[in-house]
């Protein structure tokens, strides 16, 4: 241990040159894989953002909020409020208001969209009011709606 003392200094300085001084222990090499490693090449990065699922069958009513992306394949009736992406899928159906950076309808949609991009599918449909930057629509989409 070492100590700041102004009588013991030339101590001191002795006993710190000899820490410098000593070498610096190296792991040992051996054949059995390293279990750190292991480990830490198990583990991946989890996502901070989880989606969010409404399944086939499900009815949901009320206000979804999320920070990931909202994947609805059952039936929604109330709002979608989302940092990111929302897709409507085949099966899925709401009846609201969705707010969102991205969203892809490929089921019937009543109500208002509010995004960045939207993006229609072959087999969705739209009806009401669109407030988007870009729209898309695919052949054989359905929209019934006043774009703003």
């Amino acid at each position: 241990m070492l100590s700041f003392n102004k009588k013991n200094k030339a101590v001191n300085e002795e006993k710190a040159q000899e820490l410098i001084d000593q070498p610096v222990p190296q792991p040992a090499a051996h054949s059995e894989p390293n279990i750190l490693s292991e480990v830490a090449d198990a583990i991946k990065p989890i996502r901070a953002k989880k989606d969010t699922f409404i399944s086939n069958g499900a009815l949901f009513t009320g206000v979804i909020e999320g920070d990931g992306n909202i994947i609805v394949e059952g039936r929604v009736e109330g709002n979608i409020i989302c940092s990111h992406m929302v897709r409507i899928e085949t099966s899925g159906h709401v009846k609201g208001e969705i707010r969102a950076q991205q969203i892809t309808i490929n089921g019937p949609v009543e109500g208002r969209c509010f995004a960045d991009s939207l993006s229609i599918q072959p087999k969705g449909s739209m009806r009401g009011d669109i407030f988007a930057d870009e729209i898309s629509i695919e052949k054989a989409a359905c929209l019934l709606a006043s774009p703003s």
